[in-house]
């Protein structure tokens, strides 16, 4: 029980940090770019620990829901979104975003409005669009 408890607690405090570095709904942290592939992972990865607490917290915090939901609207409209072409740099767009998009979905399940999902899971399915096939490969896996 000492053990779960611990790791509840560094996974508040880490979201605590994660989120006093929310900077704004244009900017999210300021130290990221994310029109780079790899900036742009570690804003999905950082917004994978927000829901984490989110959802450790009973789903009860308005305030991290909200920052949550802005953030994702944002990437999705600006920074990973359907006819978006990303050059060479795939395995972001098709295996890091992906998991930690999946991931925050899951996590947030029953506080995101059908629509913002259905907007999400389409993002997620253009660079996707099948588990055993690169999206622009001939390659099957």
């Amino acid at each position: 029980m000492k053990k779960l408890l611990l790791v509840f607690m560094c996974a508040i405090m880490s979201a605590s940090t994660v989120f006093a570095d929310f900077t704004d709904e244009y900017n999210l942290w300021s130290e990221l770019n994310l029109e780079s592939p790899s900036d742009l992972n570690t804003a999905f990865q950082r917004l994978l620990t927000m829901a984490r607490a989110y959802k450790m917290g009973n789903g009860e915090d308005n305030a991290m829901k909200a920052a949550i939901i802005k953030a994702l609207n944002l990437i999705c409209e600006k920074y990973y979104y359907d006819k978006l072409e990303y050059g060479d740099n795939w395995w972001y767009f098709e295996i890091g975003i992906p998991t930690s998009f999946s991931d925050i979905l899951i996590l947030m399940n029953g506080s995101i409005s059908d629509s913002d999902i259905e907007t999400y899971v389409g993002c997620i399915n253009y660079f996707c669009p099948t588990a055993e096939k690169r999206r622009d490969s001939s390659v099957t896996e």
